[in-house]
């Protein structure tokens, strides 16, 4: 008889692995960046541990109803590029980025957006309510509906308005010396790293020649996430 296995402590054990390595992993990246020598190879290493936990296919499931974890993948590869970004040192907290001038939320189906019959470019032209709120519309003349979902807001655009483009929330600044003047320079940097770093990941894996798949250097840690993962269905298989 096997001995009985304690599903939720085994999860919490891995997660806690997986955020203590994400911690681990920023602190790597801050020395290899003052030391002059970070390369894609030490931002890789973290994601190809992580990237296949999070996003690879559940058993028995298609891509019509394929889901991850989004918190997860927020904690264990969003969070920890921010912190690198805008963060210098572990002690110190990260500034908070200038807002940007485009809002683009991303509606959901039955959210309200809103239309202004006066300033808007055509009937498509919307408002999310956050946006509405503090923006010139709400003193016009207005309609608000029901959005389908898949659509975003115009605040910010300013090819979609006529006038009053921003809202209070996204405010363009009155000069570009005084949008400049809110990014230090250091951040500027790893921010351009973190980017190239990014996109040379996503272009490596969308033009693979042998899709779907991954490179060899990440294959085999896919390998052995799916080989834990059929072993700890077969021990929860066994406990029951």
């Amino acid at each position: 008889m096997y001995p009985p296995i304690d599903k939720r402590k085994c999860w919490t054990k891995i997660m806690f692995t997986l955020t203590a390595r994400a911690d681990a992993v920023l602190d790597l990246w801050r020395t290899k960046l003052a030391e002059g020598v970070l390369s894609p190879a030490h931002f890789q290493d973290h994601w190809r541990v992580t990237v296949p936990r999070i996003y690879s296919p559940q058993p028995n499931r298609t891509c019509l109803d394929w889901s991850f974890d989004e918190d997860l993948a927020t904690k264990l590869l969003i969070e920890p590029l921010e912190q690198f970004v805008y963060g210098s040192a572990e002690s110190s907290q990260p500034p908070p980025p200038r807002r940007s001038t485009l809002c683009g939320k991303v509606f959901k189906q039955g959210e309200p957006a809103y239309s202004c019959r006066e300033c808007g470019m055509d009937n498509t032209c919307v408002l999310c309510v956050e946006c509405f709120k503090v923006s010139a519309h709400r003193h016009h003349k207005y309609k608000m509906g029901q959005s389908g979902g898949g659509g975003c807001c115009d605040c910010g655009d300013t090819e979609a308005w006529k006038r009053d483009p921003f809202c209070q929330l996204h405010a363009a600044p009155d000069n570009e010396e005084q949008a400049q003047a809110s990014t230090d320079p250091e951040v500027t940097e790893r921010m351009m790293i973190v980017a190239s770093m990014c996109l040379s990941y996503c272009f490596r894996l969308l033009t693979l020649d042998h899709a779907p798949g991954l490179p060899n250097d990440l294959m085999y840690v896919f390998l052995i996430s799916m080989i834990e993962g059929v072993c700890m269905l077969k021990c929860m298989y066994l406990n029951e």
